[in-house]
């Protein structure tokens, strides 16, 4: 199952509140103070398509002819505007010589956030079920606080055509409702073989409180994304995300970002933000950043070897007078079955999250863990996944 946080993740932030004014501009520009939480959601994005059965094997396209460049033909079904540069993800990585698709803005620092832990508080009973290759179902228990705790039902759906570059398939259709009521469902299905798209929405007591459109345009060697978050047109209020990401040369790409909001509550009633972002790969190494008026964010991560991954986190909020480091390191022993993630910030808060497959039962041990120096608050979680 590898880790089962990839199906229902422990780590991921509750959508479930109905104060939609929390979905405020520090929030899209991933800005967190001293108060904020630790949580961070990003998604992977691809590139073209082809469709096959799930069990069959997806040759890769065929290798661009000499110059000068002209369209060749393949085995492979293909769509009409599927460029002949467009490899494998994994083949643009093994080979920096040719120029390929960098993702999204939005990924820009992934692979930083992807090492740090996000630990829960209480105790967490999940259980997966694949009914089969499309259709899965689980449940999760949550048993926190008197009056925290809570019940979630989740169904999820993934289509048969695959994508080829990504080795995604989709459509993919999620549905999550608790014992409330409450709904929070996702789409995400590639309408051609450049453009992506997603559409997630929350609901509680019937009314949307959360809602947000992404579209994505994937380019030989660059990414157009376009979000809708909380648009009301009758009200004039939302958030409007537009970004550009282009890889100059194989191990650097750089881009622009474009935040707009418009409310009520943000002093004279809109605001605006541009962000110029950059990412640097050499090897296993990784530097990734973003810098605008209001805030900069610097990551960097390593690789060493198999088993151990490190990085260092920079966040400064301008407006503020705040900054906020983070190192955090990931380590993982496959023949042990067991993975560590590990992280200390400048305000004094250290936490972990600790991953034990109990073998030969088909289960998933978690504990998670959390204090805070400065105020004393100590937080512990502990759960388990059942496939």
């Amino acid at each position: 199952m590898g880790n089962a946080f990839g199906s229902y993740p422990f780590n991921e932030k509750t959508e479930g509140g109905g104060d939609g004014k929390k979905y405020n501009l520090l929030s899209i520009l991933g800005i967190r103070t001293a108060n904020d939480s630790d949580d961070y959601e990003l998604r992977i994005y691809g590139s073209s398509f082809t469709k096959a059965p799930p069990s069959a094997a997806i040759p890769p396209p065929a290798p661009p002819p000499p110059p000068p460049p002209a369209p060749t033909s393949s085995t492979t079904t293909t769509t009409s505007d599927e460029p002949v540069i467009w490899r494998r993800w994994a083949d643009q990585l093994s080979d920096k010589s040719v120029k390929g698709n960098p993702g999204t803005v939005a990924d820009l620092h992934r692979l930083c956030r992807d090492i740090q832990p996000v630990p829960f508080d209480g105790v967490k009973i999940i259980k997966n079920n694949p009914l089969n290759d499309n259709f899965g179902v689980g449940h999760a228990v949550t048993l926190s606080q008197p009056g925290y705790s809570s019940y979630q039902l989740n169904v999820s759906y993934t289509g048969d055509h695959h994508h080829i570059v990504t080795g995604e398939n989709f459509p993919v259709l999620t549905g999550e409702i608790d014992a409330k009521g409450n709904l929070t469902a996702t789409i995400t299905n590639y309408l051609s073989a450049r453009i992506r798209s997603k559409f997630n929405a929350t609901l509680v007591d019937s009314e949307i409180v959360q809602s947000q459109l992404t579209t994505d345009y994937l380019g030989n060697d660059f990414t157009f994304s376009l979000i809708l978050s909380n648009v009301d047109l009758r009200q004039r209020t939302g958030v409007i995300v537009a970004s550009y990401l282009q890889e100059w040369m194989p191990p650097l790409s750089v881009g622009v970002e474009l935040i707009y909001q418009t409310d009520e509550t943000v002093p004279g009633g809109q605001a605006a933000v541009v962000s110029a972002v950059a990412r640097y790969q050499k090897g296993n190494k990784q530097w990734s950043g973003s810098i605008s008026l209001n805030s900069l964010e610097l990551c960097y991560s390593q690789t060493y070897g198999k088993c151990l991954r490190a990085s260092v986190e920079m966040q400064a909020d301008i407006l503020k007078r705040q900054a906020v480091g983070r190192l955090a390191y990931h380590c993982t022993l496959p023949k042990a079955q067991f993975n560590f993630r590990g992280c200390i910030d400048t305000r004094g808060v250290i936490s972990g999250l600790w991953e034990k497959r109990l073998e030969p039962f088909p289960m998933l041990w978690v504990v998670a863990a959390k204090m805070n120096q400065v105020t004393d608050n100590f937080l512990l979680g502990i759960g388990l996944v059942l496939d």
